[in-house]
């Protein structure tokens, strides 16, 4: 048989659900207080806030692939493997070779600099091949996305 609603029991439901609210709230917070707030944070590792740049960790590691040949850093008299894998520490190494020492500080921003030319003559490279089935798609998801490659598009191609 449903429940009639009777005249004094939607106050009496919405009581409880404030109550039954108010009740989880309290016990949320005092489970953050007790868990969160009362860390002593001076015996933890949390306020060691300094950034740690993965920048210099590639620099260091195309470094030591250009001396030793091996991917890894030195730290001290300590030779470890590095974080990160070896890909770009890789690319930066033909602009270690070209520079001269005092200026190889600047190989990853030429090894960026290149890459994104690289990337710039492949997306143009590529939108002047002939559009045919095999490319439509890559085209037509460009045009969509991003509109102003419509009049680069819609120039004749022979």
């Amino acid at each position: 048989m449903p429940h009639a609603v009777t005249e004094g029991s939607e106050g009496k439901f919405e009581s409880e659900s404030f109550f039954s609210g108010g009740l989880l709230l309290f016990c949320a917070l005092t489970f953050y207080y007790l868990a969160v707030l009362k860390i002593d944070y001076k015996k933890t590792a949390l306020l060691d806030l300094r950034p740690c740049p993965d920048a210099a960790e590639y620099f260091a590691q195309a470094k030591r692939l250009l001396k030793d040949g091996s991917p890894s850093i030195k730290i001290g008299n300590d030779k470890l493997p590095s974080r990160y894998p070896p890909g770009y520490p890789a690319l930066m190494l033909q602009w270690l070779k070209v520079l001269p020492e005092g200026e190889s500080v600047l190989a990853p921003f030429r090894t960026n600099q290149t890459i994104g030319l690289l990337l710039f003559l492949a997306v143009f490279g590529f939108l002047r091949v002939p559009r045919d089935a095999g490319n439509g798609w890559a085209c037509n998801t460009l045009t969509r996305h991003a509109p102003w490659f419509h009049h680069l598009l819609s120039f004749p191609i022979e």
